[in-house]
């Protein structure tokens, strides 16, 4: 059985190790080693749930296969988990949690990302044109198209930065709840059964927080 290149690290990436949920600056898991089986049979961190991925705190995900396609992963990228439809998630730092893409999955999401951000700009930049006008004593109705336009700007580009990726409706300091991953990827997984999540031990959690990986 051959194994796999090593997959490459997007170099624009921070290297803390953090766990889910414990800090709002602290990543979900560190690269696992190079002897690291991400699924081994008697894996307590990782179940799927429907269509959503259960991971527990101090879980990772396989880096082999990219979790959009489930195609062969080509580079390993850390990504932000915000949810569509909480907009206390769109902005701000976020756990993020380490994930196998393709070169083609990575340029769609930087292609989000820089619609996003052009979103955000201009929206801003016409809200800032209200406030001008309003500075300026212009005309309510002058000035109001301005507000409603770059406001809604800036609501779409950060709903959209939310829903580029794959979403996190649930992070928590037990587990996170991912949603937009593969069909076929998430077969790989055994199915959750109420019950399952149980809080790891505390000195689990204390050695997370001083940036010790822990893997299942």
């Amino acid at each position: 059985m051959t194994s796999n290149p090593p997959l490459q690290e997007n170099p624009l990436l921070s290297r803390d190790t953090v766990a889910v949920g414990l800090q709002a600056r602290t990543e979900l898991h560190a690269a696992p080693p190079a002897n690291y089986s991400p699924l081994s049979p008697d894996s307590k961190y990782v179940y799927a749930d429907g269509e959503s991925i259960c991971i527990e705190n101090q879980g990772s995900l396989p880096l082999d296969r990219c979790i959009l396609t489930n195609e062969p992963s080509e580079v390993c990228h850390r990504i932000p988990l915000r949810d569509a439809e909480n907009p206390g998630t769109w902005w701000g730092k976020r756990p993020r949690l380490r994930v196998g893409l393709t070169r083609e999955s990575l340029k769609r999401l930087r292609h989000g990302a820089l619609l996003t951000w052009s979103s955000l700009t201009i929206g801003a930049s016409i809200w800032g044109v209200g406030v001008f006008g309003t500075l300026n004593n212009m005309a309510p109705s002058i000035s109001l198209p301005f507000y409603s336009a770059g406001s809604l700007l800036v609501l779409i580009s950060g709903w959209f930065r939310a829903k580029a990726s794959v979403s996190a409706p649930r992070v928590s300091r037990e587990f996170a709840v991912i949603n937009g991953a593969h069909p076929n990827y998430l077969e790989q997984f055994d199915q959750y059964h109420e019950g399952e999540f149980l809080p790891r031990p505390q000195e689990d959690v204390d050695q997370a927080a001083q940036g010790e990986p822990i893997y299942a």
